[in-house]
């Protein structure tokens, strides 16, 4: 199994299960590439939330 899904949180596990039963097999490999690594470290805001240059504004919309 790739490190990737073996070091995901419970309910990240859960969610996924939801999306899909089972993983399919070319993903475990497609995840591990150098490609697929580096977005592991970028996040939802593309680091607009750490740079200067924008206007920070967070809007979370939850629903019941």
């Amino acid at each position: 199994m790739s490190h990737y899904f073996e070091n995901l949180e419970k309910k990240t596990k859960q969610y996924f299960h939801i999306l899909s039963e089972e993983i399919p097999d070319f993903l475990y490999d497609y995840v591990e590439t150098p490609e697929m690594q580096k977005q592991n470290q970028i996040s939802m805001s593309c680091g607009t939330v750490y740079s200067k240059m924008f206007q920070r504004r967070l809007v979370f919309e939850f629903r019941s």
